[in-house]
């Protein structure tokens, strides 16, 4: 039982740490492409950054902003304001928590002709990811119990039931 409880935790954690990553992995490539959606629809004249119209992305959960080459907002969704005052870092995925909702956060330069121009800074909500995760740690690590009241209790009916000739002989012999 204690060998059994030992592989199966360590095969929870397993399974667990594989499906964050893989969780978290498809939420970065997700803002990736919302990056690219953001990109296909601003247009640039000189320093000046527009939308064509309508400027919303498609994907649920998904904020943009963007700063022009100074670092001031000039255009926006519905983007958190803890998120908007962030400090733009060029090309960096970011995690952070506000309100107890992990969000996903990118900053990407806006170039023209080589010359940054503004930024990009969308940004994802993993709420839905991680309730995801909450439930498989709960169906992964309550069923623990479970396998183990059941190995036992499998365990103890084989071995009973193997170990009935042996029981039978001992008492023969002994009367």
């Amino acid at each position: 039982a204690l060998l059994l409880l030992f592989i199966l935790v360590v095969f929870n954690v397993f399974i667990y740490m594989v499906t964050s990553r893989i969780l978290l992995k498809n939420n970065e490539d997700l803002l990736v492409e919302d990056t690219r959606q953001v990109f296909s629809i601003i247009q640039s004249e000189g320093d000046l950054l527009r939308f064509e119209t309508p400027y919303k992305i498609i994907a649920t959960n998904s904020y943009f902003v963007i700063f022009d080459s100074s670092g001031k907002t000039s255009l926006a969704s519905d983007i958190q304001p803890e998120i908007l005052s962030l400090p733009i870092e060029k090309d960096q995925t970011r995690y952070l928590t506000i309100n107890n909702t992990r969000w996903i956060v990118a900053d990407t330069a806006i170039k023209i002709e080589d010359e940054i121009v503004g930024w990009v800074r969308v940004s994802r909500s993993l709420e839905f990811t991680m309730a995801v995760l909450k439930n498989l740690r709960i169906i992964l690590f309550v069923s623990i119990p479970f396998y183990i009241l059941l190995a036992s209790f499998g365990g103890f009916f084989l071995a009973s039931r193997a170990l009935r000739p042996i029981d039978r002989i001992t008492k023969i012999a002994k009367e």
